[in-house]
């Protein structure tokens, strides 16, 4: 069982992922209508009035460039397309997720790498007195050994 559970995107996370993608895939404009029915389909919670807000911060149109985006452009069909701001913190949610899976998996090859380095120390430490008890040298070897070194 795990203690937690990852946490899913939010919902300006999912807006900005998926206009993102739309713009890239698309005609490089966003529709209200398909990104509203897009996150409101993940995250079921969020209120239409609640959402236009963000989603008018968070986007401006091509035409009437200088101005900020109203509830008419939305009714219009005015194309759109994300502020530069609301890409970059697009860019910044992804590299902070990059960092996280990198730093998860330096941390499981560290916890690897400690686990081998002390199952070396137990292992140098053990070993030897295995190996040393093993070795009984009797009075007949004894002798020679000290017959060889007299020889010399």
């Amino acid at each position: 069982m795990k203690l937690w559970r990852r946490k899913e995107d939010d919902f300006y996370i999912t807006f900005l992922k998926f206009a993102s993608e739309t713009v890239s895939v698309g005609d490089g404009t966003i529709n209200y209508a398909k990104v509203f029915e897009h996150v409101h389909g993940i995250h079921d919670g969020i209120s239409e009035p609640a959402f236009k807000r963000i989603f008018l911060q968070s986007v401006v149109t091509i035409i009437f460039q200088g101005r900020e985006t109203r509830d008419e452009d939305i009714e219009n069909d005015t194309p759109l397309v994300l502020t530069t701001d609301a890409y970059f913190q697009l860019l910044e949610h992804q590299e902070l997720q990059e960092a996280r899976k990198a730093s998860s998996m330096a941390r499981n090859l560290a916890l690897v790498a400690i686990a081998v380095a002390a199952a070396s120390v137990i292992l140098s430490v053990i070993l030897p007195v295995y190996v040393n008890n093993d070795a009984v040298i009797d009075a007949a070897q004894y002798q020679g050994i000290i017959d060889a070194i007299q020889a010399e």
